[in-house]
């Protein structure tokens, strides 16, 4: 079978498995019941305050210092992402800027810098019209889903490999593909037979009993040996990339870090079990990047329950995941749209 077929099937899989991932935190019925409601193809339209998903307190970034535009837009205050056209004119700016602006980040793969101001206008005065300049918006690690899922629906319970259609023995499904998680990190486990490597772009906590298991728990749906949640690809090599701080808290820019840097170690497929309400310009970019690379990209789309799905899930190349029930019927707390 050819390396990027493989990867194809090794991708949905892994969407079912993400989606099984998200209903199985949901309250379902245990006896299976066929459903008669016929499902409209028309999504509802948001209400008024359903204008796009609801996350937790506290989600609209750190401040710093009055920045209106931003905190207007959802954005993280006192930073900006500039996008060059190429390296010369990034080092241009560079040298104009001096510490006139505190640089916190550089991606020279796309040609882009973070940078942080105390004041809007000083970093207005250094611009010339040859970059592109856009907000850094906060990224999470979706909520569990508040309240049960609907009436009728059917756990897969540890059915999930025969659900897909995996009867045979799966050990070595995986073996010669890199997945990069992109999460809180992966820890060692014993139910994982593959050596993780680890990319740490957020500080890991000094205690490591305190680190959010949340990317621990992604990679055993991949490839863990536990009998009754058996991962779907257990001969894959992992990549864990760490973006996100032990509330489950990132941002666009660090995202982007995240998936040129999967990019780079050779990664083939890209799971973003993270997302956020806005659309962004450099993830926009870093995920363009990807493609060029041959890597497929896959990312939660968000159990908000509205009719809007969580970026990077949403934006064009990306595959969704969405949780189903047995019967593969969409559960009303995942996000559509």
């Amino acid at each position: 079978m050819r390396l990027r077929h493989f990867i194809s099937i090794l991708s949905f899989a892994l969407v079912m498995l993400l989606g099984y991932w998200l209903a199985s935190t949901a309250v379902m019925q245990h006896e299976p019941r066929k459903s008669s409601a016929k499902v409209s193809d028309a999504p509802p339209l948001p209400s008024a305050d359903e204008s796009g998903p609801r996350f937790r307190n506290g989600e609209r970034g750190n401040r710093m210092g009055g920045d209106d535009d931003a905190a207007l837009a959802g954005a993280v205050e006192g930073q900006r992402v500039l996008v060059f056209k190429d390296k010369d004119a990034l080092l241009r700016f560079l040298e104009r800027a001096g510490d006139r602006v505190k640089l916190l980040g550089r991606l020279d793969a796309l040609n882009a810098l973070r940078v942080g101001f105390s004041n809007y206008d000083d970093l207005l005065a250094l611009l010339d019209g040859e970059e592109q300049q856009s907000y850094i918006f906060p990224v999470y690690t979706p909520p569990l889903p508040d309240g049960k899922a609907q009436s009728g629906a059917v756990a897969l319970g540890n059915h999930l490999l025969e659900w897909l259609g995996i009867s045979t023995d799966n050990s070595a499904w995986g073996k010669g593909v890199l997945i990069a998680i992109l999460d809180t990190g992966v820890t060692a486990n014993s139910a994982f037979n593959t050596r993780i490597t680890s990319i740490n772009l957020v500080p890991l906590p000094a205690d490591p009993t305190k680190q959010n298991g949340h990317g621990t728990a992604v990679a055993s749906m991949i490839i863990g040996n536990d009998p009754l949640t058996p991962g779907v690809a257990p001969g894959a090599s992992i990549l864990s990339v760490r973006i996100a701080d032990d509330n489950g808290v990132s941002n666009s820019f660090v995202l982007a870090e995240g998936i040129i840097a999967a990019v780079d170690a050779g990664a083939k497929l890209i799971n973003i079990s993270m997302g956020s309400q806005y659309d962004s310009l450099i993830v926009r970019n870093a995920l363009a990047y990807a493609s060029e690379h041959g890597a497929m990209v896959v990312a939660a789309a968000g159990n908000n329950g509205v009719n809007q799905v969580s970026y990077p899930a949403a934006n064009a190349g990306v595959i969704p995941a969405v949780a189903v029930d047995a019967y593969g019927n969409h559960l009303d707390f995942s996000n559509t749209g």
